[in-house]
């Protein structure tokens, strides 16, 4: 199955850009594959900022949630992401009064060029059994950082994996920082992800051992 679609972003002075997306699923597979396509159909250079927010919520998302990645470093966004550092591989309960942790992960990429991250649970029972998975798989090349949103909130409980070619502090800072991309008159850039359902501790356990050391 197959669905796609474009979207373009233009303004007077301002950008004039081409999103083409693709979003795939094969027969037997519990995965989408994602891709995108973005052309810069302007005559000036626009700056390029593209971040895959994806959420996990409960039930998926409680007290025992795991999540499973190989990082090279990380870095959090500020002092109250720092607080959490210990804990960046866990989440606890619901908090009266949490206020949001971002942490901007440097991942490990496998052989093929790919980086994988999943958020699992293996306390979770269902009618299937024990134990349920959401990973996302994208290239290094493309996206070359992991932001991880921790909102443990009472009523706003959700965390999120977001592979992105930026950090989430906008165009100044990442002009700042000399990480703000731009994109050519004419130049095409493609990103490739994998969003699946990891079903089972056997495949929970086949995914940590895949990743990259």
């Amino acid at each position: 199955l197959r669905a796609s679609g474009t979207m373009r972003e233009t303004r007077v002075f301002g950008e004039d850009l081409r999103l083409t997306r693709a979003i795939t699923a094969r027969l037997g597979e519990r995965a989408l594959h994602i891709q995108d396509r973005v052309e810069n159909l302007g005559s000036e250079p626009s700056p390029f900022m593209i971040l895959y927010h994806m959420n996990a919520g409960f039930p998926l998302l409680d007290s025992t949630t795991r999540l499973l990645i190989s990082d090279q470093h990380v870095e959090p966004r500020d002092d109250r992401a720092r607080e959490g550092l210990a804990d960046i591989t866990r989440f606890g309960p619901p908090q009266r009064g949490f206020s949001e942790q971002v942490y901007w992960h440097d991942v490990r990429a496998d052989a093929d060029g790919y980086c994988s991250a999943a958020f699992v649970n293996e306390a979770l029972d269902l009618s299937f059994g024990r134990g349920l998975g959401f990973a996302v798989r994208w290239r290094r090349d493309q996206l070359w950082n992991m932001v991880q949103w921790k909102q443990l909130g009472m009523g706003d409980y959700v965390a999120a994996i977001e592979p992105a070619n930026c950090h989430t502090l906008g165009r100044c800072k990442e002009r700042e920082l000399g990480t703000l991309q731009h994109i050519a008159p004419g130049e095409v850039r493609r990103f490739d992800l994998d969003v699946s359902v990891l079903v089972g501790q056997d495949e929970i356990t086949a995914f940590e051992a895949a990743l990259p050391a």
